[in-house]
């Protein structure tokens, strides 16, 4: 190679790649010793850039709307685990056929790629969406078996009653009594007798939140937030970073064309 590198013509515009942006093309010749002779050898090279469209479009995209959909699962009636499990377990299929389908299109490497990154992410949100309603459904039977003890039991017991005998107010007037005559109307004042009155103070019943269990609906509840907040954060940070990564790759490339401007 001498190290010479010029544009060697223009690509028409019309001349596309579904995967690739061409970014430059560099010429180069080199004179090459066989047992025939030297001959001189034409190098072209071309510089590829991944077409980030496609990847996103084919591969970003429908792996965010595969974990959007695992979401629906938290709305579902926990009293329904045929629709939430196979919700779950196609979610979990559907990343799985994209994780591969994806890797096969792709050349191998020896690094992970930020798609790589993306994705594997996707996957472990819509695992752990299936993961959630295990929790539930442990939880509901933990609560089950917990009131069938609690049924066995029999009668509702009390933790304490404390009765104390009171005397009313002499001053109380408890009811008037209307007396009609053909005088008019006669008000007559019934007062309250001197007995005692037994009155209730106290009376409470055990409370079963001693120990505190969480219910199914809080699980979902909660789910419904952190699951779309969690993903909504890592996005947020995943493409700030590419797009940094972007704005220096742009960079790099302006000064090689620069530099081969100035050769």
């Amino acid at each position: 190679m001498t190290g010479e590198c010029n544009k060697v013509y223009n690509i028409d515009s019309d001349i596309t790649l579904p995967n690739f942006l061409i970014m430059r093309t560099c010429v180069d010749k080199v004179v090459a010793t066989t047992t025939s002779g030297d001959y001189v050898r034409l190098y072209i090279l071309f510089n590829f850039q991944r077409n980030s469209g496609y990847y996103l479009i084919q591969s970003l995209l429908p792996a965010a709307l595969i974990v959007i959909v695992s979401w629906i699962a938290f709305w579902i009636s926990r009293d329904s685990p045929p629709s939430r499990t196979s919700l779950g377990v196609m979610t979990v299929l559907a990343m799985t056929h994209l994780l591969t389908g994806v890797n096969r299109r792709l050349p191998p490497v020896n690094y992970i790629k930020a798609g790589d990154i993306y994705l594997g992410f996707c996957y472990l949100m819509v695992a752990f969406a299936l993961f959630e309603y295990a929790a539930v459904a442990f939880s509901k039977r933990r609560n089950e078996n917990k009131k069938k003890r609690e049924n066995k039991k029999g009668k509702v017991q009390y933790d304490s009653v404390y009765i104390k005998p009171t005397l009313p107010d002499p001053d109380i007037r408890l009811k008037i009594f209307q007396n009609y005559n053909e005088e008019g109307i006669d008000h007559e004042i019934c007062t309250c007798s001197q007995q005692p009155v037994t009155s209730l103070l106290y009376l409470s019943r055990k409370s079963n939140k001693l120990k505190p269990y969480v219910k199914d609906s809080h699980i979902d509840r909660a789910a419904r937030i952190i699951f779309p907040v969690t993903f909504s954060l890592f996005n947020i940070i995943f493409w700030l970073i590419v797009y940094n990564e972007l704005r220096k790759t742009q960079v790099e490339e302006s000064q090689m064309k620069m530099m081969d401007l100035c050769r």
